[in-house]
């Protein structure tokens, strides 16, 4: 599948809601007014119209937007579920009354991370306000049928991340890091994302789909490996566990992979390992 012909999809045929999101790439709409301009429509899942209609004709839409702070779900559950469960499932609904193909991302934190590569069919059992929402979200989207597909999704790191470089500004500097040695990341590379939802919706597949890294590792590793890339001091990488930090992390789990066997099966999509994924997202 060649870079034209996605461009081509994308460009023709789709609608992206959360232009400002780190996956939503090209976009149609976007729930915050102040990225919204003439290349895009605003609209604001907190309090969308209850007469919504989608501003043009299109077969597939990519649900993006949505409140993805475990903190803000966690502090604000109410309006967080507004946003993420009821008017979600309310504006895809009407997606689907209009034949339009929709792509929703989701998440790993649908599970409570006691295992790793948890298979599409297994139980959720979140463990965070977050993962609660989006449990109940793909719940309700399931049930309008074949137009919806759902796409489980790890921990998805954008092209030079701010964490990351963070550390590296820091290693490079001779200051320490202390990284967590006992919290966990399956790593994807935001644009490896953006081209495995482009090939579901080509073929409008519904159903559950699992996308995650190769498999899963700690931050403290993570720090490790960049420092030894870098050639930068390893003894600065000084990592903490998760009970003696200062910020609050509502769940640690141990493991956030994902049993991918359906997106190699059924689009022989391969997963890259997870060394190369993290020199992507981090050129030399």
């Amino acid at each position: 599948m060649s870079e034209t012909k996605d461009g081509e999809f994308l460009k023709n045929s789709s609608f992206v809601i959360g232009r400002d999101g780190l996956i939503g790439g090209a976009v149609a709409t976007t729930r915050r007014r102040d990225v919204a301009s003439q290349a895009c429509i605003y609209l604001d899942l907190a309090s969308i119209p209850h007469n919504w209609d989608p501003p043009f004709e299109f077969k597939v839409a990519y649900f993006c937007a949505a409140i993805s702070s475990y903190e803000e779900c966690r502090r604000n559950p109410h309006s967080s579920r507004l946003v993420n469960v009821i008017n979600t499932v309310k504006t895809v609904g009407r997606l689907v009354d209009r034949n339009v193909f929709v792509v929703y991302p989701s998440t790993n934190a649908v599970f409570d991370g006691s295992l790793p590569y948890r298979k599409t069919n297994d139980p959720t059992s979140p463990q965070t306000e977050y993962g609660r929402q989006k449990a109940e979200v793909e719940a309700q989207l399931l049930q309008l049928g074949e137009q919806v597909c759902i796409v489980r999704l790890s921990k998805v790191f954008s092209r030079t991340p701010p964490l990351l470089m963070e550390w590296i500004s820091r290693l490079q500097h001779g200051e320490p890091i202390h990284p967590f040695c006992d919290l966990t990341c399956a790593p994807l590379f935001v644009d490896e994302v953006a081209k495995v939802l482009v090939s579901i919706a080509m073929k409008r597949l519904p159903g559950i789909w699992h996308l995650s890294g190769e498999r899963d590792i700690t931050y403290a590793e993570l720090a490790d490996h960049l420092a030894s890339r870098l050639h930068l001091d390893s003894g600065l990488v000084q990592p903490v566990s998760v009970r003696n930090s200062p910020f609050h992390v509502e769940h640690a789990p141990a493991y956030t992979s994902l049993d991918c066997s359906r997106l190699i099966a059924e689009l022989g999509i391969e997963l890259p390992p997870v060394w190369q994924t993290i020199d992507s997202i981090v050129p030399v």
